[in-house]
């Protein structure tokens, strides 16, 4: 018979109710504390939640050993991503191109 001798792996999280999957297995935080018994090994932790952005660490986990990830706030998505800052990068140039083309129409004859 073999025995395995698991670890722990704990931490805290905001908001409280994110989700961890470790290595592809969902766990909950419970009031944003999880403490999770795991065989030894190295795992991929991502933390997540609606409306923040995922957080992901690797966590090895020794036989009979507590690891902990401390406390892991998730940040708030940037307003101003990419995708909104390249949406307004162009509007100002498709503006600046007409009035440009409506000034050029007005002086044209003068």
């Amino acid at each position: 018979m073999t025995v395995i001798n698991f670890g722990y792996l704990n931490g805290s999280v905001y908001p409280s109710n994110a989700t961890l999957l470790i290595n592809g297995t969902e766990y909950k935080a419970q009031n944003g504390s999880f403490n999770i018994s795991l065989a030894p090994g190295t795992y991929e932790v991502m933390l997540s939640s609606p409306g923040f952005e995922t957080v992901k660490r690797t966590v090895t986990i020794e036989a009979l050993r507590t690891s902990s990830l401390g406390k892991i706030i998730l940040p708030r998505p940037p307003f101003l991503s990419p995708l909104v800052i390249a949406v307004v990068v162009a509007a100002i140039i498709i503006s600046i191109l007409i009035i440009a083309s409506l000034y050029r129409f007005k002086h044209r004859g003068a």
